[in-house]
């Protein structure tokens, strides 16, 4: 019986989208590729300028690498943190946190943009890809995983078992003579 590989559904679509979304963009660039030439796929990736006239890039940004390594970084945190919290959360709230993960980060970005635009001038900030898009999902998930096991906080580790033996500072008459702020 070969092994079953158990992913729930907002993670399996997410991977999904992220696998397929990469290969469609290394796929473009390949075909498109010179050895002048800067490739920008302004329907897969957020590009201030152009982005008011394709507004799904704020979403589709996040799910696009363009090399291997962020690639296997973003899949694995995917894989491993998308299991956990959607079954520590529901399918529905997982959605929404990675919703929010998504759209915060890339907005910011393009309000950052344009707002370095208005103040050089510089039509080169209206152009600028977001760099390492995937990036606000590993540090998002981390902060899920705290939040849904709070002995991942810092300082959380048990303290040691106090010694059996007495000493005169643990009497009672000893801690009630002390003062407390």
């Amino acid at each position: 019986m070969p092994p079953r590989i158990n992913i729930p559904p907002v993670t399996r679509i997410v991977l999904i989208a992220l696998g397929v979304q990469s290969v469609l963009s290394a796929a473009i660039r390949y075909r498109q590729w010179t050895a002048n030439s800067e490739i920008v796929i302004p329907y897969l990736n957020l590009i201030p300028q152009l982005s008011l006239v394709y507004p799904w890039t704020f979403l589709t940004t996040t799910l696009v690498e363009s090399n291997v390594f962020t690639l296997s970084i973003a899949c694995l945190t995917l894989y491993h943190g998308g299991r956990y919290l959607e079954r520590a959360w529901s399918s529905r709230e997982f959605g929404k946190f990675l919703l929010i993960t998504a759209l915060v980060p890339n907005v910011i970005c393009f309000g950052t943009s344009i707002l370095f635009f208005a103040l050089t001038r510089n039509e080169r900030w209206t152009y600028v890809v977001v760099p390492s898009p995937c990036l606000p999902l590993p540090a998002s998930h981390g902060v899920g995983w705290k939040q849904t096991d709070p002995s991942l906080l810092p300082g959380s580790c048990p303290s040691p078992a106090p010694s059996p033996s007495k000493s005169p500072s643990s009497s009672p008459s000893a801690s009630s003579s002390r003062r407390t702020p």
